[in-house]
């Protein structure tokens, strides 16, 4: 079943380009075709444990402590432990508006030992716009976590998204590496807890 949630270019390394790479978080970029944004990659080896970064992510009330930018982040419906629907606003500055959307969220952890996926993409139909806030519809992100000896953990995350609205892609895509950088910087202190 895990194979189905794998498209099998994501692993893929070729057409990755490092963008930056500093205190073990590499932020890679690559062309998408029929897309003017640019796909990001992230990896970091780091201390943790699978458990941990569960809690972690799955916790998406609190994402707003180390997810950047998030202004807010709300549980809509929760379908299983592993599995739910929620909100969540991503603060842009003026004179850009804020960025939210509505996303279904699935941790997948029992076809592989030792390895958690993790599948987040947009969905509409959940929750009405909200005045002043433009409402992203393509959003699709994944995540692949392998608990390494010494309580480590090899983390590697892929996003694909485009923003809506009025920003011109390459604003977007000379700032896509800053929020990943910051948000994996946030996500490995915690893990280190």
């Amino acid at each position: 079943m895990v194979l189905l949630l794998i498209p099998t270019a994501l692993f893929a390394q070729q057409d990755w380009v490092l963008k930056k790479s500093k205190d073990g978080i590499q932020v890679f970029m690559k062309e998408v075709a029929g897309s003017p944004f640019k796909e990001v990659r992230v990896k970091l080896k780091c201390t943790g444990s699978l458990q941990k970064f569960q809690s972690l992510v799955l916790d998406v009330n609190n994402h707003k402590k180390w997810v950047y930018n998030t202004k807010e982040s709300d549980l809509l419906k929760p379908i299983s432990a592993d599995e739910m629907v929620y909100y969540t606003e991503i603060f842009l500055p003026w004179p850009v508006s804020n960025r939210d959307l509505t996303c279904h969220l699935k941790l997948v952890k029992d076809s592989i030992p030792n390895t958690y996926f993790l599948k987040a993409h947009a969905v509409e139909g959940v929750l009405p716009p909200k005045d002043g806030r433009v409402r992203v519809t393509s959003s699709n992100s994944f995540w692949k976590v392998v608990q390494l000896e010494n309580d480590a953990l090899d983390i590697e995350y892929t996003i694909r998204v485009d923003p809506a609205g009025s920003i011109p892609p390459w604003l977007v895509n000379a700032t896509a590496v800053t929020g990943p950088f910051n948000s994996f910087t946030n996500l490995k202190q915690l893990l280190a807890k």
